[in-house]
């Protein structure tokens, strides 16, 4: 991972650098205030680690470049942790060393660490807290505990996504809460997930007037949702492809909405807290209003997209060409490198089966990652890398399971024989075929999740009835 980094940090090219991304040059701006002793922009003050390292390093005057060593030291512990994780869920060394490899070699890792961003850093915080926290939890030591607490600290603090993530705990750590003696370790760990959040909140109230962890909400309404919800009116008006039209909807609300740029969310330094704060409500108000003028429209946004690429026919405005058949990996919606999501859902019920607190776990979590994607992105193809991070060792365990293989052979010919057979037109062979995996997958989910409660009752749980 760092000769690639190298290789990719040094590749001549023109424009900016290869290790920007979309939001480097706010992470940059935020550690310039850093060191100049003002305050951070109040869109980005709720992922500090970033800034943090690059004001660290720039002290030194090191290149910008030089914090993602961070990451790619990190990298060797993930892949050890994700290893461990798959042999937790599974019991079997095989397993935890496909999880490991997969781990070693997946493309989007390559893919992210070369850039300045949170996506690597943050991922991998969060999976290493998950590791110590499953070794916390069938070791004694404290020191797991506290170790859990400070990554999923650092993690909040990398990518305010992993801040809700607090709730989800209980499914982790349960067992800790019958020993009475974990019990005061378990309310410090637990205090460490809402240090950082509970800390902005009283920060942004003293501060903007506005008691909330995260500022961003008129940046996600203003340029994502609403100007899908625009784009998707307006092409319909006049037919184009997206990506125009969406650049042009975000850059015009940027730059022409007078509510948004009074919030100047992208320039460190204090503000006004009274003007701020109704700026922000108003904004926020108003973008609701627009969105719940026509629900149709939020649905139609946030979910036909998705749909019509598993169907195969890309909606008029996608990116993909409609005039000629689109190919495999791009009808489906599907990468190379995010096949194994597949594996992943067969992967849920086997991990429900033996350990089902931690599968409750994984399905939250994997939920509280994916539910934005179906708002703001292509789901599949832009699958973010925290999720891919979560499907490797539920996907390994599903590889290890040989009737993974045979319900991914069932789904096949469900899919494939009625077309074949001429049963069935093209568009409707794919529709049976989701709500077989559909069928399935809940079928097995619901079945497993029984059979697991009611397994731990019995004195022999490694012998459990459940049909996949």
């Amino acid at each position: 991972h760092a000769f690639h980094a190298w290789q990719v940090i040094n590749r001549p090219m023109s424009g900016p650098p290869a290790f920007h991304m979309y939001d480097t040059l706010s992470y940059l701006g935020d550690a310039r205030a850093l060191q100049a002793g003002e305050p951070m922009s109040p869109a980005f003050q709720d992922r500090p680690l970033l800034p943090c390292l690059i004001a660290f390093f720039s002290t030194f005057h090191l290149p910008v470049w030089t914090v993602l060593f961070v990451p790619i030291l990190l990298q060797g512990f993930l892949v050890y942790a994700i290893g461990f994780i798959a042999f937790f869920m599974s019991g079997r060394t095989a397993t935890a060393g496909l999880a490991a490899l997969l781990t070693a070699i997946y493309p989007n890792f390559y893919y992210s660490i070369p850039q300045l961003g949170t996506d690597a850093m943050g991922t991998q915080f969060m999976m290493l807290a998950i590791a110590t926290g499953l070794k916390w939890r069938n070791d004694s030591r404290k020191t797991w505990g506290f170790l859990s607490g400070f990554l999923w600290l650092c993690a909040q603090a990398t990518r305010p996504t992993f801040m809700p993530i607090a709730a989800l705990m209980p499914f982790l750590l349960w067992p800790l809460w019958r020993d009475k003696s974990r019990r005061k370790s378990l309310v410090l760990f637990m205090a460490f997930l809402t240090l950082f959040p509970l800390g902005l909140s009283v920060k942004n109230e003293i501060l903007y007037g506005i008691p909330s962890a995260n500022l961003t909400r008129p940046e996600m309404l203003s340029r994502c949702l609403v100007a899908k919800i625009n784009t998707m009116k307006r092409h319909f008006e006049h037919p184009a492809p997206l990506s125009k039209y969406w650049e042009e909807e975000r850059d015009r609300l940027a730059v022409q909405d007078a509510d948004w740029a009074a919030l100047d969310l992208y320039n460190p330094g204090k503000r006004d807290r009274g003007e701020f704060s109704q700026t922000y409500v108003r904004l926020v108000n108003r973008m609701n209003e627009h969105v719940q003028q026509d629900s149709r429209w939020l649905w139609r946004g946030a979910h036909i997209p998705y749909y019509s690429l598993f169907l195969s026919r890309p909606p008029s405005f996608s990116p993909i060409p409609t005039d000629t058949p689109p190919a495999f990996w791009q009808s489906w919606g599907l990468r190379l490198d995010k096949l194994f999501l597949l594996f992943a859902l067969m992967g849920i019920p086997v991990l429900l089966r033996h350990v089902p607190s931690i599968g409750l776990l994984w399905g939250g979590l994997l939920f509280l990652l994916l539910a934005p994607l179906v708002v703001f992105m292509w789901l599949l193809p832009a699958t973010r890398l925290p999720v891919d991070a979560l499907a490797v060792p539920v996907a390994a365990l599903a590889f290890s399971n040989p009737r993974s293989w045979i319900l991914l052979a069932t789904w096949g010919l469900i899919g494939i024989l009625p077309c074949k057979l001429n049963l069935l037109p093209l568009p409707w062979c794919e529709v049976v075929w989701l709500a077989a995996i559909t069928a399935s997958f809940f079928w097995t989910g619901a079945t497993c999740i029984s059979t697991g409660l009611r397994a731990s009752k019995q004195s022999k749980p490694e012998r459990l009835p459940c049909e996949f």
